[in-house]
């Protein structure tokens, strides 16, 4: 019994020194690198307060193009309408079309566009450049009463957003 409690602390003794053995050693450049600390409660709390804000970044910009993509298309409708107003709308030809965010009276603001059209008239000649204004469906030109204040209004003080590709 005495030598297998030798031979088992034996064994012991050596499989100790191997489990030792095995342990990586500190290194000069390892001894003298500070450890990694976890990061603060401030350090956390800041970390987030950044995602937030560039959530929120991200989300106003995706906002703010969707906007501008629904003012160009209204833009663009706004010039159909004024197509529709001609009696050859084929031979539209526009100049200086820009979408302008303005507003009428009482009316909240919207987006209107305003600029010039050439156009064949019924004998299949072009006529000039004309002015107009146009939002949705409705275009208006110096034919009626109310253009130059309209246009004044809009064209003129409201703000000029960006040109209009025709």
């Amino acid at each position: 019994m005495r030598f297998a409690l030798i031979v088992v602390a034996v064994f012991a003794g050596v499989l100790l020194a191997s489990f030792v053995a095995l342990q990586p050693r500190p290194t000069a450049a390892t001894a003298s690198a500070p450890a990694v600390a976890a990061p603060t409660a401030e350090q956390v709390a800041a970390k987030a307060e950044a995602e937030e804000v560039a959530r929120k970044a991200a989300a106003e910009k995706e906002k703010a193009a969707s906007e501008e993509a629904q003012v160009y298309a209204d833009a663009k409708d706004a010039l159909e309408s004024v197509r529709n107003t001609l009696a050859d709308p084929e031979s539209a030809l526009f100049k200086n079309v820009w979408a302008v965010r303005g507003q009428i009276a009482d009316a909240p603001p919207t987006t209107f566009a305003c600029g010039t059209v050439n156009a064949k008239n019924g004998f299949g000649g072009y006529v000039g450049y004309m002015p107009f204004v146009a939002v949705g469906s409705t275009v208006l030109t110096p034919q009626d009463g109310i253009f130059e204040r309209v246009f004044r209004q809009v064209c003129l003080d409201g703000k000029k957003l960006f040109p209009v590709e025709v």
